[in-house]
């Protein structure tokens, strides 16, 4: 009947859930991402899934897929305070993003780490940074690399 076989889909799902929850304990996510994923596939509306799918993206720094896993939780559960804390920490994460214009050239400087020596070296007079303001420098200068 329709009904055993939801059943059975609903079983199956929480099945693969485990799996990727356990696989997540573990450490390891690119494992976890098969089940969990299955799990999300076979129940959409499975709050838990897409948000224990959310962590294991922002484990593996797949900010983009994280956050379209926590923007899921948040669509049936607003205030999901866990949710609520991965996105807020996953955008500053992309905010923390630098761009830089040296002349033609545009570089992009990601870092986790404000006091990480980015190792890039400036030689122009004129540097566009990301608000699109113009500084201008005398010499040259290195980050110290």
């Amino acid at each position: 009947s329709i009904k055993n076989d939801m059943e059975a889909l609903f079983y199956l799902a929480l099945s693969y859930y485990n799996l990727g929850k356990e696989l997540y304990k573990r450490g390891s996510y690119k494992e976890a991402l098969y089940y969990l994923n299955k799990a999300t596939e076979l129940r959409p509306n499975e709050v838990g899934f897409w948000y224990k799918l959310g962590e294991v993206y922002y484990y593996l720094k797949e900010y983009k897929k994280a956050l379209e896993c926590f923007d899921k939780v948040l669509e049936n559960s607003p205030t999901n305070e866990g949710a609520l804390r991965y996105k807020t920490e996953i955008l500053s994460l992309i905010e923390k993003s630098k761009n830089v214009e040296v002349g033609s050239k545009k570089l992009t400087y990601k870092s986790n780490n404000s006091n990480v020596n980015s190792g890039i070296s400036i030689s122009s007079k004129n540097i566009v940074g990301a608000g699109g303001k113009t500084q201008t420098r005398e010499k040259s200068s290195s980050n110290g690399s």
